[in-house]
């Protein structure tokens, strides 16, 4: 609700306000509402392709949003931008996935391999499935849950297996023994 308000602020501003002797106005479309990035950069195309300079564009946007401002520094990156021949105010697609993305796969190729022998190090590991060390230390212990504990790797909670072999009784547990 505070973010819908700021973007009727917004509008009421930028349609108020003068310059030279003119008033600037824009189309109103209700998709332009939400108060996001694309939502800023918008403002700011509208702002520079009206002669503003970045200063001005800065001035206008805190006197609006107060806090919710982009900083100078952005405000003159992306007016640079739009100077330069940018037409959208949505960043550019980036490629690849994210660094801290593990895939399935890796997952469970290195669970399989703890299961067959906890006493592997990580070297071996890193050495068997040609993945970083980092990529292994994060698979065990973030994705797996895995402590190193008397040179093995052991889970911190129980796994459902091991749930499921705990005998109901305890005095029959302790017949083995």
């Amino acid at each position: 609700m505070k973010k819908l308000c700021y973007s009727f602020k917004i509008l009421r501003a930028l349609i108020s306000t003068r310059l030279n002797d003119r008033i600037l106005s824009f189309q109103v479309n209700c998709n332009f509402f939400r108060m996001d990035k694309i939502w800023h950069c918008g403002v700011m195309k509208y702002l520079q392709k009206n002669d503003l300079s970045p200063k001005d564009i800065s001035a206008v946007m805190i006197g609006i949003l107060e806090d919710d401002t982009p900083v100078l520094s952005s405000v003159q990156e992306w007016v640079f931008q739009f100077v330069s021949g940018r037409e959208s105010p949505e960043d550019d697609p980036r490629s690849g996935r994210p660094a801290t993305s593990t895939p399935q796969e890796n997952i469970d190729h290195i669970q399989q391999m703890l299961m067959n022998d906890r006493r592997w190090t990580i070297n071996q590991r890193v050495n068997a499935i040609s993945i970083s060390d980092v990529c292994v230390k994060n698979i065990l212990h973030n994705e797996l849950g895995m402590t190193k504990a008397f040179a093995r790797w052991v889970l911190c909670l129980l796994i459902i297996d091991q749930k499921f072999d705990i005998e109901p009784d305890p005095a029959g547990g302790l017949d083995r023994f």
